[in-house]
């Protein structure tokens, strides 16, 4: 982990944030505000800062270390599986925690569904940002980089 990896991630994991907000609703600003004694807008920004961090773990541990071999499945199954464990420690078990409420009750509801989008959307951003940055090499597996390499060697 290093700390170019973990800045990667911190626009990606902002722009997802809200892209989770905008699904869920106001009422999440509102529960993550009520949750620290205070308003909506201690909500939205709280939910900023902890979405950048979210995504600077993507880009820093999370993608070196879970790779399927192809953009796509990282996109697919990386988002999903990053977005499910997100959802449980923070949804499930951090914020019940911290509101006074049930611990792991383990309900496919809103947030679930909102964490799902979240976690494609992170994917999804990081990998654009890596094409862009030309640094898709580095997304992809040990595997494809090893094709990748076969396939630029003069005949």
């Amino acid at each position: 982990m290093n700390s170019d990896d973990m800045k990667r991630g911190v626009i990606p994991g902002l722009i997802a944030g809200y892209v989770f907000l905008a699904y869920v609703g106001p009422l999440m600003q509102e529960f993550i505000g009520a949750v620290f004694g205070l308003g909506a807008l201690v909500g939205f920004v709280a939910h900023g800062f902890v979405s950048a961090l979210l995504g600077a773990l993507y880009t820093g541990v999370f993608i070196r270390r879970v790779n399927w071999f192809t953009p796509v499945s990282n996109i697919l199954k990386g988002g999903t599986i990053y977005a499910i464990i997100v959802w449980i420690i923070l949804g499930e078990i951090l914020f019940p925690l911290m509101a006074g409420g049930d611990v792991l009750p383990l309900s496919l509801n809103t947030s679930f569904y909102g964490h799902v989008i979240f976690g494609n959307t992170l994917a999804f951003l990081v990998y654009m940002l890596y094409m862009a940055l030309g640094l898709e090499q580095e997304y992809m597996s040990g595997r494809e980089r090893r094709k990748s390499r076969k396939r630029k060697r003069p005949a």
